[in-house]
């Protein structure tokens, strides 16, 4: 027989209460919780054993940095609440990445870290991008290169972490380059990456030519933005 106990006496119309289903033979079976909004009335969230409803707004934060879920389903963040993200990128870089077939090469001209939160570390000093907790990114960069061979060639865009030890798959691009200094084009990549905790996103650069050929990545954003768990 199963049997409902309150553990508290607070209103659940404003307040907190925790309801434990206790069995008779086996103790413990579920536990039920309810959390009031805090702003003196009769909303509340209702975590039950089959699930959440809302009425009205929840609000989660210290009233400056907050996650609002509100009565209508929208979810709105206010200050410095929101996803966890973070990017690096370069405006106007004149230094030029040397590539071989050999082997890829970093790109190593980052020069800003931009805005980021939570557990996402840009740091342009080490051309990368730290995450802190082992989860689903969303990972996009986007280039405008200039070619300074006089050569044709093929060149890819990759982005790899831990030093370049592991290629995220789905995160590539490639597109030719003609001869001379005129040729410039735009590359972007993106896609969902399964990253473990204390990854560092780096980008990296290859060419289809034996022979080196010199390019420059003259604008250049890496972002990644947490938008699940794993």
């Amino acid at each position: 027989m199963a049997t409902r106990v309150s553990l508290t006496g607070v209103a659940v119309s404003d307040g907190y209460q925790q309801t434990l289903i206790v069995d008779d033979s086996n103790g413990i079976e579920s536990t039920e919780h309810s959390v009031g909004d805090g702003d003196g009335t009769a909303s509340c969230l209702d975590l039950g054993t089959d699930g959440a409803t809302i009425t009205g707004t929840l609000n989660v934060g210290d009233g400056t940095n907050d996650v609002k879920i509100e009565a209508d389903g929208d979810v709105l963040f206010v200050g410095g609440g929101g996803l966890h993200f973070g990017e690096v990128y370069v405006v106007g870089n004149a230094n030029a990445s040397v590539l071989n077939s050999a082997a890829k090469v970093q790109f190593v001209h980052f020069d800003t870290d931009g805005a980021s939160n939570g557990n996402i570390t840009p740091a342009h000093g080490q051309d990368h991008i730290t995450i802190g907790v082992a989860g689903m990114y969303l990972v996009t960069a986007n280039l405008h290169i200039q070619n300074n061979a006089a050569q044709s060639h093929l060149i890819s865009v990759d982005v790899y972490y831990n030093n370049g030890d592991t290629a995220v798959a789905n995160v590539h691009c490639h597109g030719n380059l003609t001869g001379g200094l005129t040729d410039i084009i735009s590359m972007s990549v993106s896609g969902i990456a399964d990253l473990p905790a204390a990854a560092t996103l780096e980008m990296w650069l290859n060419t289809d030519s034996g022979a080196n050929r010199s390019i420059t990545v003259v604008d250049c954003t890496l972002t990644a933005v947490q938008i699940g768990g794993t």
